[in-house]
């Protein structure tokens, strides 16, 4: 990441590039996702075919990181899930100009995964459709937060998606 100096205002304007930064490496990592123990066999044998006898172990993800955000005592979060909703249904309506959200295919080529990506002033979400994982940024919360399987999130992505 950036060398960030943490001066107050200084700082806080530092914030979107350093979200947008990370969710970049986010998306790339989403694009060619793979289950943990996947990506660890498939780090192995890529070593193994270059020849490599004695490889290091494979890369820590940020995707791997993302902890299970919880809104029951974080207003920044549930005001965060609630913005979700409402981009959601804005999305569905057709009210949301033109790429605000995008989706684009991913890994594999010519398969029906999508990579799904969104950004807010003050948070961003990218999710790998159908199946993969569902992380958002929140400047509020500094952090990469897993909402995969967090109901308040399910339905708006899923819609997002569609």
């Amino acid at each position: 990441m950036s060398d960030v100096q943490r001066d107050g205002d200084d700082f806080v304007d530092q914030l979107p590039a350093l979200r947008r930064e990370a969710m970049d490496r986010v998306a790339e990592e989403l694009y060619q996702w793979l289950p943990l123990d996947k990506y660890r066999e498939m780090h192995l044998w890529n070593e193994y075919n270059d020849g490599i006898t004695a490889p290091e172990p494979a890369g820590v993800r940020l995707t791997d990181t993302a902890l299970a955000l919880s809104t029951a005592k974080d207003p920044v979060a549930v005001a965060m899930l609630q913005e979700l909703e409402e981009v959601a249904e804005e999305h569905a309506a057709g009210r949301l100009a033109e790429g605000v959200v995008q989706v684009r295919p991913a890994w594999p080529p010519g398969g029906d995964v999508t990579l799904l990506l969104f950004t807010s002033n003050w948070w961003s979400l990218a999710a790998r459709r159908p199946q993969g994982p569902v992380v958002v940024m929140i400047d509020g919360i500094l952090g990469l937060y897993d909402v995969t399987n967090n109901p308040q999130a399910t339905a708006p992505v899923a819609r997002l998606s569609d």
